[in-house]
């Protein structure tokens, strides 16, 4: 990890008590993309247990299930403004019960690093791609192979998608290894900085390149050619700036 992230990292972990939260507060998250997942290399044994499915809007308290009781008033709110805004929701089920589930999102994403309450940036996805995020699988069911099936089955919830975005805290050292094993790499670095309660956002798109200023409180996405050329897909190309 860059040193420079590194002593970012630092300020975050002060930063979280919750005392200083309002006043000062570094959060990073690392942009990830992949052109394409492959079907996952599982037994037909072992898949035949899971149930693969969209969850459709009359069936949203089934997936509160897997929710946390204190939890559920404030993510079913939360479940419910993503449905309306056309996202869709991918389900594992075993047994009858939702196990798994990530919302695929069309358009645009908005990366959060306060729960949706004002640490907000929208990201603007290029035509024809989809972002990951919001997804959960419940500990009992984890490293039983259900995240490379569930991202594959993500994939396709809009006709198949050109190009799939994700977003992971650069510290979450799993998250991080389970994506690059699926084919995403990291294209860029987004922080979020509060000082004295007054909330910006920088981004950059490798370690070694300039922190660039976000205007406003919106990010858009861009294939960049250059990069296809060099690595074989598009990848983000620099921090556009836009303001709603």
């Amino acid at each position: 990890m860059h040193l420079a992230e590194r002593a970012l990292g630092v300020m975050a972990l002060f930063s979280n008590h919750w005392r200083w939260r309002s006043i000062f507060f570094t959060g990073l998250c690392a942009l990830m993309e992949t052109p394409a997942i492959a079907e996952p290399a599982i037994s037909k044994s072992r898949l035949a247990a899971y149930e693969l499915s969209w969850l459709a809007p009359e069936e949203l308290p089934r997936l509160m299930q897997i929710v946390p009781e204190y939890q559920q008033l404030r993510i079913g709110k939360l479940f419910a403004r993503f449905m309306d805004q056309g996202a869709r929701t991918a389900l594992i089920s075993h047994g009858g019960r939702v196990v798994a589930y990530n919302w695929v999102f069309a358009d645009r994403y908005t990366v959060t690093f306060d729960s949706h309450v004002s640490r907000n940036l929208e990201l603007q996805l290029p035509p024809g791609c989809v972002f990951f995020g919001n997804g959960y699988i419940d500990p009992q069911y984890r490293m039983h192979g259900l995240f490379p099936r569930l991202l594959a089955h993500s994939s396709t919830a809009f006709g198949g998608a050109r190009r799939c975005f994700s977003s992971t805290d650069i510290f979450n050292s799993i998250s991080m290894a389970s994506h690059l094993r699926l084919g995403f790499r990291r294209v860029g670095t987004v922080a979020c900085t509060t000082w004295l309660g007054r909330t910006s956002f920088h981004s950059r798109v490798s370690p070694d390149a300039p922190w660039r200023y976000i205007a406003g409180d919106s990010l858009e996405l861009i294939e960049s050619s250059v990069q296809e050329d060099l690595h074989g897909s598009a990848s983000l190309s620099s921090a556009s700036r836009s303001s709603r």
